[in-house]
Order: C-alpha cells, then structure tokens, then sequence
C-alpha cells in the first residue's frame, strides 16, 4: 500500500504539472474564450473535465496494460527450482511454481483512486482558470 500511496502521490504531480503546462500554453484562448462570453465556471469545467478525461484514459489503458503484461506470470507461472541449489528449503514442501494472481477488484479500485486523484489534481489549474482577465490573457505571449 505504501508504494501504491507514493506513485499515487507521483501521478498527482505529474498530472498537475501536464494540466498547468496547458493552461499557460492556452491561456490567449481561454482569453477568447471569456472574451466572446464563456462563463469562468465553464472554463473551470472544461479543465476539470480534462483532468477527468485525463485520469480516466490512463487508467484504463495502465490497467489494460497491466493485465496484458502480468498474463505470462499468472499462465505460466516463475519456476524458482534453480534456486533451490543455492537456498536450501529446510525440508519444507513447497511448489517452486510462483504465478501472480489477478485481484480485479482491487485493481478497478486502485485505477477508480488515480481518476479521482487526477480530477482533484485539475482542481488547480480550473480554478486559476477561472480567474483568467480576458483582456491579459489575450495580450499574454
């Protein structure tokens, strides 16, 4: 759990940093935006739908590819005979077969986590959004 709570805690600041880099990068067309009469919240709402989008996506496609990439293990298993040589098992019987096991439950609840995570993380760059001058924010280069 500790290293699912640390690159839970990266993946906040990554997707921070990928939401703020776009609002400074966008910010003369959130200033059109507002000027031709959107709304502050509706721009709020577009970054944070964005961050949704952003969470969603890539959770879906980690989990895909988690699952892709841990069916060898879980098929066909790691045989750990070889090193038997080097540890002996003190007459305990043991299958020297390791295979993974898939917990999807656990793991739609841990891909569920990092989509909230990335839609509180857009909550930032939403809000500062929001607060945009259109005037400034057509001028800014």
């Amino acid at each position: 759990a500790y290293i699912l709570g640390f690159l839970a805690a990266i993946a906040t600041v990554g997707i921070l940093n990928v939401l703020l880099m776009s609002l400074f990068q966008r910010t003369r067309e959130l200033g059109v935006m507002l000027a031709v009469g959107m709304k502050p919240r509706d721009v709020a709402r577009l970054l944070l739908a964005e961050g949704f989008l952003l969470g969603l996506m890539g959770s879906s496609v980690g989990l895909v590819l988690g699952l892709i990439a841990t069916w060898p293990a879980q098929h066909y298993g790691m045989d750990i005979a070889e090193l038997q040589n080097t540890a002996p098992v003190a007459n305990v019987a043991i299958d020297t077969v390791i295979r993974a096991q898939y917990m999807l439950p656990r793991d739609l609840a841990w891909a569920a986590v990092f989509v909230l995570l990335s839609a509180l993380s857009s909550l930032w760059p939403a809000l500062r959004a929001a607060r945009l001058e259109p005037v400034d924010s057509i001028r800014s280069v």
